[in-house]
């Protein structure tokens, strides 16, 4: 009876590690026929709400073993970024980068983050493939809307790839965007390309010196297992870097003198308008900083002249428009299944049109 009861228990515990395994890659909510026949419920066994399963960067391969690939990465890190997301990627589908060469769209996906059905549908029709990835704690306090800037480094191990362009998803692409991966292809000794922080008149005037400094929302580069574990273990190390703009200060430091700089076209802040006059080279606009231009605009914001839009604002709010009426999106569609008070609260659907 003892050896019965032993092999009952057995059986018992391979068909819920199972049914486990099964919900866990598959979602599967149905019922297996235990050991004399009778029903078991995977659903009543694993008594939890369920997220979206998103492959795991640790697990995620190319569908083939081709050489020379090159890839388009952004990163989303909360529910406030899906709108931003959607943009970036509409508009690179939009430009000839996506159409004369074979490239791949990866939207990192914050580990944790609850992104639901609705979300992921839209993602995935504007071309993003979702990989979940962890996150990693910088040595010390930094400002709550960067915290998870080292979500970032996980673009280093993507050895699938030759060539990556990781974009924040604040970004929109308006040209092409060839010329940079070009360069790479000929010049297999650049590890990174990047736009020098581009300073304001005024700030110049003070400086005597030019700083080699680049800003990190747009980056081209070549994937390295050594530049990612190197970057891993030094992002935990106090005194490595300052943590005012921790991300782009921990790339700055660990690349100096190693990266070569790109024209400011291919990185162009949107609140730089007021002195750069050649807006029509722009390839890709940074709507870095805040307030974003989905955001809603106080008192405070609004210039003198009553323009609520700055003109680089009014760049992304076009191609928002077009999208949603080209896939016919309404606002409880960005809104999802659970929006966060942050999200609720600060998109400004009524001036997006929505």
């Amino acid at each position: 009876m003892k050896f019965y009861n032993t092999k009952l228990r057995r059986r018992s515990f391979v068909a819920f590690s199972l049914c486990t395994t099964l919900w866990i890659l598959f979602g599967y909510n149905g019922v297996f026929l235990n050991y004399n026949g009778n029903e078991i419920n995977c659903t009543a066994m694993i008594s939890i709400v369920r997220p979206i399963q998103l492959p795991s960067i640790t697990k995620f391969d190319l569908e083939s073993n081709e050489t020379n690939r090159e890839a388009f990465v952004t990163l989303i890190t909360g529910d406030t970024y899906v709108a931003a997301a959607l943009v970036l990627g509409y508009t690179l589908k939009k430009h000839e980068s996506m159409k004369s060469r074979q490239r791949d769209m990866i939207a990192l996906i914050k580990h944790g983050l609850i992104l639901d059905e609705q979300h992921r549908r839209m993602l995935e029709d504007v071309g993003w493939k979702l990989i979940e990835a962890t996150t990693f704690s910088f040595p010390g306090t930094v400002i709550p809307r960067l915290i998870d800037g080292l979500l970032k480094l996980h673009v280093w191990s993507m050895t699938q790839y030759a060539r990556i362009a990781v974009l924040d998803a604040d970004a929109i692409v308006t040209g092409s965007i060839e010329e940079p991966f070009k360069f790479m292809r000929s010049n297999m000794d650049i590890p990174l390309l990047a736009v020098n922080y581009l300073f304001c008149p005024k700030v110049l005037e003070k400086k005597t010196y030019m700083t080699a400094y680049f800003n990190a929302g747009v980056l081209f580069l070549r994937p390295n297992i050594e530049h990612y574990e190197a970057l891993i273990n030094l992002s935990s190390k106090q005194g490595y870097y300052h943590l005012k703009f921790p991300q782009q200060n921990l790339l700055n430091t660990y690349f100096l003198g190693k990266w070569l700089g790109l024209s400011v076209i291919y990185n162009y802040v949107h609140r730089n308008a007021v002195w750069f006059t050649d807006m029509d080279s722009i390839r890709i606009v940074h709507y870095a900083g805040t307030p974003k231009p989905w955001e809603k605009i106080d008192g405070t914001q609004v210039k003198s002249s009553g323009v609520l839009w700055p003109e680089g604002d009014l760049i992304w709010q076009k191609f928002f428009v077009n999208m949603t009426r080209e896939y016919g999106w309404k606002k409880h569609h960005y809104l999802g299944e659970n929006p966060s008070e942050e999200f609720q609260q600060g998109f400004d659907f009524e001036r997006l049109n929505l």
